[in-house]
């Protein structure tokens, strides 16, 4: 059994506007307790979580 799981995460910004854009679309993710996990990308902040 895994201590955190994330199954079909979807993330659209501007869903109701004219252009919609899919950021994330069927994103899973097992972490097991003791897994270290770093989750870095490009935002206008340039901040990453770690």
């Amino acid at each position: 059994m895994s201590y955190m799981e994330i199954r079909n995460l979807k993330k659209v910004y501007n869903p109701y506007g004219v252009h919609p854009k899919v950021a994330l679309n069927g994103l899973g993710l097992e972490v097991e307790k003791g897994d270290f996990i770093c989750i870095m990308g490009a935002s206008a902040l340039e901040n990453n979580t770690c």
